[in-house]
């Protein structure tokens, strides 16, 4: 990775739940979408190398207009961590009208 490029992570362990094939689905289409990008899978989480000025929040785009195309949007969003600023983790929606545990 040079100096020209920045890394963001994508913690996929609730999506792998789903389906592990969602992604290396998910890593395909990342490295498809993001210009000069490389994406590397490490077990249920991808590493994003991008050059230096793609966003954090244009990966947040992507991951959701991948979500929305495999049709699973309605069960799963991505969430930035907040301990780790380049980081995001899909999470399963809290199901409406159903007691927090």
């Amino acid at each position: 990775m040079s100096d020209s490029a920045i890394q963001y992570f994508v913690d996929a362990d609730h999506l792998a739940i789903e389906s592990s094939s969602l992604v290396d689905d998910l890593g395909q289409f990342l490295a498809k979408r993001i210009p000069s990008g490389e994406v590397v899978r490490e077990g249920n989480r991808l590493t994003v190398n991008a050059k230096a000025g793609f966003s954090k929040r244009e990966l947040r785009v992507q991951i959701n207009k991948f979500l929305h195309q495999t049709s699973t949007a309605v069960e799963y969003r991505p969430i930035a961590v907040a301990l780790s600023p380049k980081e995001y983790k899909i999470f399963r929606k809290k199901q409406k009208g159903l007691p927090v545990t």
